[in-house]
């Protein structure tokens, strides 16, 4: 096969491939997620984690939107405390205090 038509070829299959990352794509991923992504595994792992939280060892996986939209709310706090705290807070809402 030439050159070219490799080339052709490979258009093809970048064009229908479902996700395609460049270098500085990986860079902005590593950031978002404070690790760094080497395979496809390390990526569905670091997504689940930061989109999941436990409570009493039963996970819950939160949208991404939800997950956003509750940053969003978090004002000069870790948001770990702070998801933490509504979790109580919530609780203790819905079986009274």
């Amino acid at each position: 096969m030439s050159k070219l038509k490799w080339i052709e070829k490979l258009d093809d299959v970048v064009e229908t491939a479902p996700v395609c990352l460049d270098w500085d794509d990986l860079l902005a991923i590593n950031k978002l997620v404070g690790r760094n992504i080497q395979t496809k595994e390390d990526l569905l792992a670091a997504l689940k984690q930061a989109t999941s939280i436990s409570v009493n060892g039963v996970e819950v996986t939160l949208e991404p939107g939800l997950v956003t939209r509750l940053k969003s709310r978090c004002i000069r706090q870790d948001f770990d405390k702070f998801l933490h705290d509504r979790v109580i807070e919530w609780a203790h809402s819905f079986v009274g205090w």
